[in-house]
């Protein structure tokens, strides 16, 4: 998954979050990080 530099939000829908997979294999969705930093998403 690559990320725009011009990206202003991202949408976290409800869901198993099975097509970000791996990345949820050990973590929930707002805890995936985005941009290469660990953001707690509320």
């Amino acid at each position: 998954m690559s990320v725009d530099q011009n990206l202003l939000a991202l949408i976290l829908g409800g869901g198993a979050g099975t097509r970000l997979f791996p990345l949820t294999r050990q973590r929930a969705k707002p805890a995936v990080p985005l941009g290469g930093k660990y953001r707690l998403v509320d």
